[in-house]
């Protein structure tokens, strides 16, 4: 018989080495695949899937370079130019264009901690010099001058912004756009970004509709599958679902009815909508983004049940290597779709790729290392295949620091190139460009006759130089280059046979917008007249206190010119009002109203 004492001291080690192997199990349940369902890994293999697109986008935030430059002041050298080459790998390769002759070069002087930062901005044609802006940010004092017109620096102090573009004649909405501009409060990347909390409920949600659709039995596992990710064999176990179209369709639709009202996904629409409208007017005022899309997301559920019958099969595959999702795909009728993602101390490493009957239609590739990064993207969809380039690399030398972009974009027929090369000079000090009553015009002091008066000389002087700018720039080129890669279409018609771009009609617009007031004075209106004279075509008398100016983008007439001026010479002690109209089929500004304001 085992004495008392010794029986207890078995019973304690018993247990306690239940509790161990418990402890154990629940460890190795937990931390390892050991024990697990098929459908469990599965699912929890393709989850990772979210967490990996997450760390895609971590790669675009501040890099090491930008923490260096936030926290000390620096001279900035730097140069941006572009080559364009048209009829690539033929006899009829040609280089010869104005654009290939540009180059922008960019001095500078920066210390954000004490928020001040000043651009020296140079055009220049086969080095010679065609345009100069300067900039200057000091605290709340933002200024900038024309180097190559005027010897000073216009100046709005930013706690009186408002007061001064409402001068101008912007209204509150622009005013407000113009200063979340200047005071660059938006993180983009943290508008849009997905919290951590986000991502894993968005991961539980989606997954749980795979978990309640099929049982155990619906998924494989096969062991030792060798696959190759940038261009590296590696040795993963490959957990598989096979269903059949009827099935996947009826995924896809449970979860596009989960998609239309998640307020996760709707918010983010509403703040991507609510941000480019803060910036463009792509959206009118009865656009909504997140009806459009919800809209869009039902008739695909519409269209889904209209087909939903098939017994294909398709295969979903997920593929890990020691625990982590390196490659997920999916294999249907006459379609493939691969997402390939690694991640290590040296290297992130990301491709999607999809295939339709078996021939590539589209593939993207992201490659980031400590110090290099490159994003391709080749789209095969259509006859005039193109691939797009981004390349960046960073050298942090101790005391200048360095980064280069190249930019390209190939198709069958084209190839443009843009490089830019940024020199930094970390400096102990800073010595900060001088501002005072002989180089500064501060817009803020000034009433409105005198701002009126400000921004006509400034209209004149930048219309002449853009002028002179045209001539000198064989403009065609640039918009062959825009229309080339897609950021601007075919030409809108204005008249027979003349067209105009969307880019060339909000240059236009914009020298008569910023001329919008009231109360502008007689002399004021002859400075008026001297910047917009190279478009004025004709006049027409409404009534005795309405006047109205035909504009035209290509003609003008001296005669009405000169007849405009001695109105303006007769009528001193009047004041007017302008406004602008434009035309409904071409969108370009066809009058300038002019109303005898008789307060």
């Amino acid at each position: 018989m085992i004495p008392r004492k010794k029986k207890i001291l078995v019973i304690l080690i018993i247990t306690l080495i239940i509790i161990s192997i418990v402890i154990a199990f629940i460890l190795l349940y937990k931390n390892t695949d050991i024990f697990k369902s098929n459908q469990t890994l599965f699912l929890k293999y393709v989850g990772q899937n979210i967490e990996n697109l997450n760390k895609n986008e971590e790669i675009f935030e501040k890099t090491e370079l930008d923490d260096i430059l936030q926290k000390n002041s620096y001279t900035e050298n730097s140069e941006i130019k572009i080559n364009y080459t048209k009829n690539i790998g033929t006899t009829l390769e040609n280089t010869n264009n104005q654009i290939n002759k540009l180059k922008l070069k960019i001095e500078g002087k920066t210390d954000k901690e004490n928020q001040y930062d000043y651009k020296n901005i140079k055009l220049l044609q086969e080095e010679n010099p065609l345009f100069n802006i300067e900039t200057i940010r000091d605290n709340n004092v933002y200024g900038i001058r024309f180097s190559d017109l005027f010897k000073q620096y216009v100046l709005g102090e930013n706690n009186s912004t408002e007061n001064v573009f409402e001068k101008i004649g912007f209204t509150q909405e622009e005013i407000s756009i113009i200063s979340n501009i200047i005071e660059n409060n938006n993180d983009i990347l943290n508008e849009f970004k997905f919290t951590k909390e986000e991502l894993e409920s968005l991961n539980n949600k989606y997954t749980a509709i795979l978990k309640n659709k099929f049982s155990n039995d619906n998924f494989e596992k096969i062991t030792n599958q060798v696959i190759t990710v940038n261009q590296k064999e590696i040795a993963t176990n490959a957990y598989i679902l096979k269903i059949t179209k009827e099935n996947l369709n009826n995924i896809y639709i449970e979860i596009l009815k989960n998609l239309k009202e998640d307020e996760i996904f709707l918010q983010k629409i509403e703040t991507i909508q609510q941000y480019i409208s803060k910036y463009t007017n792509i959206f009118n005022d009865k656009d909504n983004l997140k009806d459009s899309i919800i809209e869009k997301i039902e008739k695909t559920i519409e269209d889904i049940n209209k087909n939903n019958i098939g017994d294909e099969e398709t295969q979903i595959i997920v593929y890990e290597n020691n625990g982590t999702t390196v490659r997920t795909t999916i294999i249907g009728v006459d379609y493939n779709i691969n997402y390939d993602f690694i991640k290590n101390e040296q290297e992130q490493y990301t491709q999607i790729l999809l295939e339709k009957n078996k021939v590539e239609t589209k593939k993207v590739t992201l490659k980031n290392t400590s110090r290099e990064m490159e994003i391709s993207i080749n789209n095969n969809e259509n006859e005039n295949s193109n691939t797009i380039t981004l390349k960046q690399n960073v050298d942090l030398k101790e005391k200048n620091p360095t980064r280069n972009i190249q930019i390209e974009y190939e198709d069958n027929t084209n190839r443009i190139q843009a490089a830019v090369t940024q020199n930094f000079n970390i400096l102990e000090a800073l010595e900060k460009e001088e501002l005072n009553n002989t180089n500064c015009i501060i817009l803020n002091q000034l009433d409105d006759e005198q701002m009126k008066t400000v921004l006509a000389r400034l209209t004149e002087g930048l219309n002449s130089k853009i002028e002179e700018l045209r001539n000198k720039i064989e403009m065609n080129d640039m918009q062959e280059i825009l229309k080339t890669i897609g950021i601007i279409q075919e030409k809108q018609k204005i008249e027979e046979g003349t067209t105009v771009s969307e880019i060339e009609k909000n240059q236009f617009n914009s020298k008569f917008q910023i001329l919008q007031g009231e109360d502008i004075s007689s002399e004021n209106m002859a400075y008026i007249l001297d910047s917009i004279k190279e478009n004025v075509l004709n006049l027409e008398v409404i009534s005795n206190e309405k006047l109205k100016i035909r504009i035209d983008k290509s003609n003008s007439n001296e005669d009405i010119i000169n007849t405009l001026k001695k109105f303006f010479e007769q009528e001193k002690d009047k004041k007017f009002n302008i406004n602008i109209e434009n035309d409904e089929e071409t969108g370009l500004v066809k009058y300038l109203v002019l109303t005898i304001n008789k307060e």
